[in-house]
């Protein structure tokens, strides 16, 4: 369960800090405030650190690209450097994820405008979660 997510330059949020409590969060807001990428976001990281297959747990170049094809997957933008907040000149997204359990499965990365992959930024995880996430479309929760 996540526990924490800090992300700068990514699609609407310039910075921010996301401490989650255990159980029900509810995430309320205007039109185009970004709860949606949020949830995604949420979302497409729980699914790695869920899905990354035991037999590539050392395998660094594995783990990035899985976190590419999830977030693009999941975010449905042209390409992965379009969820970076919009500014003249390239930028950088950063970002960092906590879980509650299992301890040692934080990891952070980031990704430039001009890029498809992802630069895991942290060692690749100690562990990493026994169990995946469910996602339910907003439109699907109405």
């Amino acid at each position: 369960m996540l526990k924490r997510l800090e992300i700068e330059n990514f699609t609407v949020f310039l910075a921010a800090d996301i401490k989650w409590s255990p159980g029900l969060n509810v995430i309320v807001g205007e039109n185009g405030t970004g709860k949606s990428q949020l949830m995604r976001l949420a979302y497409a990281l729980s699914y790695v650190s869920s899905k990354f297959p035991q037999s590539s747990r050392q395998d660094k170049v594995a783990l990035q690209r899985l976190i590419a094809e999830k977030i693009v997957a999941v975010c449905k933008p042209e390409a992965l450097g379009r969820l970076i907040s919009r500014r003249p000149g390239r930028s950088r997204c950063e970002v960092k994820v906590h879980f509650f359990e299992p301890r040692q499965s934080h990891f952070a990365f980031s990704f430039a405008s001009n890029s498809q992959e992802v630069k895991l930024s942290s060692p690749i995880p100690a562990k990493f979660l026994t169990a995946g996430p469910v996602f339910f479309p907003t439109r699907e929760m109405l």
